[in-house]
């Protein structure tokens, strides 16, 4: 016994073409799908001349400051100068005076109102020291 389309789940709506409209949107989306595919091979296939190809790569010899994982300073540091111990470079860093640490003068600073700015206007507004 054959279904009358009232007893069917879904109603199919008929297009001017005269096909469902889920079969429509199927052959719309498998249209898209195979267009960029195309698209893609055919960008492959153009990057793939002799014009695109990469230059030849030189190995250049491994020099780094590194051996078997560790780094090695190219400059000797020492740690502590003239056989200082921890102690006494403590207690010289935590109390020498460095001269010029701080300015002579107030450096200059200029306070400006952000929420009258122009928000239109194309300008810069510098928040920090760096």
């Amino acid at each position: 016994m054959q279904k009358t389309s009232s007893q069917l789940p879904f109603q199919p709506t008929r297009t001017l073409a005269g096909y469902p409209k889920r079969n429509r949107f199927r052959q719309f989306i498998m249209l898209i799908t195979a267009f960029c595919i195309l698209l893609s091979s055919a960008s492959l296939l153009y990057l793939r001349q002799p014009q695109f190809a990469s230059p030849v790569v030189v190995a250049r010899p491994y020099n780094a400051p590194y051996d078997a994982g560790v780094f090695h300073n190219t400059v000797p540091a020492p740690v502590l100068a003239n056989s200082d111990n921890l102690l006494i470079a403590w207690f010289k860093f935590l109390t020498n005076k460095i001269p010029e640490a701080t300015p002579d003068f107030a450096l200059p600073s200029e306070q400006t109102d952000l929420h009258a700015l122009d928000k239109e206007s194309n300008l810069i507004v510098w928040m920090g020291h760096s």
